[in-house]
C-alpha cells in the first residue's frame, strides 16, 4: 500500500472520477450525517462503488479481492474487535506470520488501521473489497462463531442427558434445562429458527440468523 496525506475526496477529484463541484456538494451532505464521504458518494449516486475501488486500487497500489471466492476462517475474528469490524467495515481475511490481512472499504482510515495494529499486535496489510461482501464476511466471522460455539455446547449438554424416559413436567430435568438453554441461546443470537438434527449417538443444533443457517 502506498501511503498518502491526501483525503479521499481530493484523490477522486484528482483522478477525474468526480468533479470538484460534485465533491463540494457531497461534502455538504456529509456534514451531520455521521457517514464517511465514500458512503455519501455511493449512496448519492455521485460515483459507483466499482469506480471508488478502481481509483483507490490504482492510486494507492492496493489489491482488490473478491471475498466470495476466499474462504473465511472464524478464528481470525480474535484479531479484530467485533465493534470495530462492524462500525468501520473491516474484515480479517488472512494471516501469514506476523501480518494480518484486512479487507476494507476505506484504506485511508489510518486511525482504525492503527487501532487494529495495536489490538492484534500484528502488522496490517489491506486489500479492497465491496462493502456488502465485507458485511457478509463479518457476519460469518462473528455471528457464525457465536452460533457454532453455542450449538456445540448444546450438543455436548444433550449427550449428558440419560436416554431413559424422564418426567417432562419438572423444570429440573436435564431435557427441560437443555430446551431452555436452546431458547436462551437463540434469543441472545437473535436467531429466527432452531434446527435440531438428531443422530444415533450425537445431536446437531443449528441456528438461523439473518437468513443463514449456522
Amino acid at each position: 500500500m502506498r501511503y498518502t496525506t491526501l483525503k479521499l475526496g481530493e484523490m477522486l477529484v484528482r483522478s477525474g472520477v468526480i468533479s470538484q463541484e460534485a465533491m463540494s456538494q457531497a461534502l455538504k451532505e456529509q456534514k451531520g450525517s455521521g457517514k464517511r464521504i465514500g458512503e455519501i458518494l455511493i449512496e448519492g449516486g455521485y460515483i459507483t462503488e466499482r469506480q471508488l475501488i478502481d481509483s483507490l486500487s490504482s492510486q494507492l497500489d492496493i489489491e482488490y479481492v473478491d471475498l466470495d471466492i476466499i474462504k473465511g476462517d472464524i478464528y481470525l475474528s480474535e484479531y479484530v474487535p467485533e465493534s470495530i469490524a462492524r462500525s468501520k467495515y473491516v474484515a480479517p481475511i488472512g494471516k501469514k506470520g506476523n501480518t494480518l490481512k484486512l479487507a476494507v472499504t476505506d484504506p485511508l482510515d489510518y486511525n482504525t488501521l492503527n487501532d487494529i495494529n495495536t489490538y492484534s499486535k500484528m502488522n496490517v496489510d489491506v486489500v479492497l473489497a465491496e462493502r456488502d461482501k465485507i458485511q457478509k464476511r463479518i457476519h460469518e466471522l462473528y455471528v457464525s462463531k457465536q452460533a457454532k460455539e453455542a450449538a456445540y455446547e448444546l450438543a455436548k449438554a444433550a449427550e449428558m442427558i440419560p436416554k431413559q424416559s424422564v418426567d417432562f413436567h419438572s423444570s429440573d430435568q436435564p431435557i427441560v434445562r437443555l430446551v431452555n438453554m436452546m431458547i436462551d441461546q437463540a434469543v441472545n443470537l437473535k436467531a429466527s429458527d432452531i434446527h435440531i438434527e438428531p443422530g444415533e449417538e450425537h445431536m446437531r443444533v443449528r441456528f438461523r440468523i439473518d437468513g443463514y443457517l449456522v
